[in-house]
């Protein structure tokens, strides 16, 4: 259950939902801040705007107020969840957006126009090339989390239904196979003496090496990245004592 937790702040930062003076207040309904001051309405439990009560106060004068605020447990339960979330979303946009449906797109568009002879060109041929390096490295997480899952427990697991676990497993064997194992802990190498002679193989390199790094920016934007090493670690660990 929330609890109450008490803030010293001014009357400007004063929230909907805040209580005032004490923790057993009415608390406030509606809010209207101006330059100078605010406005407060605090309405009776049964809602009646009639029984409401208004006060304004200068917005930089400090009160005390009570506010509603989740537990520690509470919190880390909402943190797991975000998280799960942020990691789930990130590989299902991706696996939506494959490179054939971004060259139909590109195709449709042009399609109807019959005076239109540059269907590929340097602004759209882009979007494509990202989008085959990008849904590649999403097969690889995907594929990841449905061998291991299976392994575990004879389930088919799909990217929505994934628990936590199973998405920073997956993730995790992602970067041990892709980056750190084949490319060293601080990412992607490329030899220059391996570098093609066609300009478009390289170009496509590049691109993998840029999708690499596009997922490590995500896994970090999700707040995963400590988690996805600890698994890391763990896989390494389990490697040696094999």
């Amino acid at each position: 259950m929330p609890q109450m937790v008490k803030h010293e702040t001014t009357w400007g930062s004063v929230r909907k939902g805040d209580r005032w003076p004490h923790e057993d207040s009415t608390p406030v309904a509606d809010v209207n801040k101006k330059v100078a001051w605010t406005t407060l309405t605090f309405t009776g439990d049964d809602g009646n705007v009639l029984q409401s009560l208004t006060i304004r106060k200068r917005v930089d004068e400090t009160v005390t107020v009570y506010r509603e605020e989740p537990t520690d447990e509470e919190k880390d339960a909402q943190h797991v969840e975000l998280m799960r979330d942020l990691l789930s979303d990130n590989l299902r946009k991706m696996l939506a957006r494959t490179p054939i449906k971004a060259l139909e797109a590109i195709i449709e568009k042009v399609k109807n126009d019959e005076y239109d002879y540059d269907v590929l060109t340097w602004a759209n041929l882009p979007d494509v090339l990202k989008a085959q390096a990008t849904y590649r490295q999403a097969m690889i997480i995907r594929g990841r989390l449905t061998r291991k899952s299976h392994a575990r427990d004879g389930r088919n697991v799909t990217v929505e239904d994934a628990t936590l676990d199973e998405l920073l497993d997956a993730y995790a064997a992602w970067y041990y196979a892709n980056v750190e194992r084949s490319s060293g802990r601080f990412g992607p190498r490329v030899d220059p003496t391996s570098r093609s002679t066609s300009p478009i193989s390289n170009l496509l390199e590049d691109l993998e090496v840029w999708a690499i790094g596009e997922m490590l920016y995500r896994i970090t934007w999700s707040g995963a990245w400590e988690d996805v090493l600890a698994r890391v670690e763990q896989f390494k660990s389990e490697a040696k004592n094999r």
